[in-house]
C-alpha cells in the first residue's frame, strides 16, 4: 500500500531532509501502527503552490481547507498517471481543526460542529478531481498536541520519571497561546514536557507518537483521534482483503 500524505508542519508530518529524503513525524508513525508496514510519500508546501497557481480556476468554490484535499487529489492523479509502479492507493490530507472565530472553543457541542465543518470542507475538496483512491481527513481536535494530552502515561514510557495528571478532556482545552499560562494546548504540554526537561519538537512529539496507547486517546479524544483510527482502519481492511 502507498500513501499520499501532507501536513502542515515539522511537527505533524515531517518534513525534506534536503537530500531528497523525508524525516518522518509522529503522524507516519501513528498510520504505520494502526495499519502496518506501508509506504508514505510527503508533499510539500511548494508542490502544493505550483499545482494551486496551475487550477486557480478548477478549484472554485471549495472552502477552508478543500483547497488542499482537492490539489492533493490532483498530484497522486498526475504521479499514478505517470508510473503505475508507484501508484497510491490513499491520499491523506492532515490539517489542525483549531478554534471558530467567535465560538467558545471549550465546548463540546461547538468543538463537534467546528470538526464535521473542517472534515466537510476536505471531503469535497477530496471529490473535486475524478480519481480511483482512498481518502483519509487526519484532524486533531485542535491540533496534534491535544492528542498527545490523552495519555498520561506515554510521557513516563518515553521519557521516565513520575506520571503526571491531564485534564480529562483534551479535545476541549483552549486557551490565549501568548499566555504560557494558559489551557492553550501547547502550552499545556510545554509545561508538562518541562516536567520531563524536554521541549516541545518533532523528535519528542515522535517519542511520544510511538508510547501512546491508541485506545485511551480514542476513549478521550473520541470527536477526532476515533475517526482518524476509524477511517485507517477501514484502509487496512480493504488493502488486507485485495491481497
Amino acid at each position: 500500500m502507498r500513501i499520499l500524505l501532507h501536513g502542515e508542519g515539522i511537527t505533524d508530518c515531517g518534513n525534506g531532509d534536503g537530500m531528497g529524503g523525508w524525516i518522518e513525524g509522529p503522524v507516519q508513525i501513528f498510520i504505520k501502527r494502526i495499519i502496518g508496514e506501508v509506504e508514505i510519500d510527503c508533499v510539500t508546501k511548494d508542490d502544493i503552490k505550483t499545482q494551486r497557481n496551475r487550477l486557480q480556476r478548477k478549484l472554485s468554490g471549495l472552502k477552508g481547507h478543500g483547497t488542499y484535499a482537492a490539489l492533493l487529489i490532483h498530484i497522486a492523479n498526475e504521479r499514478n498517471a505517470s508510473d503505475r509502479e508507484w501508484e497510491y492507493d490513499v491520499v491523506a490530507l492532515y490539517r489542525d481543526a483549531d478554534r471558530q472565530s467567535g465560538k467558545d472553543a471549550r465546548k463540546l457541542n461547538v468543538c463537534q460542529r467546528r470538526y464535521e465543518e473542517v472534515k466537510q470542507d476536505i471531503m469535497h475538496g477530496f471529490e473535486r478531481f475524478p480519481c480511483e483512491v482512498r481518502f483519509v481527513a487526519i484532524i486533531p481536535m485542535k491540533m496534534i498536541e491535544n492528542w498527545f494530552l490523552a495519555d498520561p502515561q506515554c510521557f513516563v514510557s518515553a521519557f521516565g520519571g513520575e506520571r503526571l495528571y491531564l485534564p480529562d478532556n483534551p479535545e476541549l482545552l483552549w486557551g490565549d497561546e501568548r499566555d504560557r499560562d494558559s489551557d492553550h494546548p501547547k502550552n499545556v504540554l510545554s509545561r508538562i514536557l518541562a516536567v520531563y526537561k524536554k521541549e516541545s519538537n518533532v523528535d519528542t512529539y515522535k517519542a511520544l507518537a510511538v508510547e501512546l496507547n491508541f485506545e485511551v486517546v480514542r476513549q478521550k479524544c473520541f470527536i477526532s483521534f476515533e475517526d482518524f483510527y476509524q477511517q485507517m482502519r477501514t484502509v487496512k481492511e480493504i488493502n488486507d482483503s485485495t491481497l
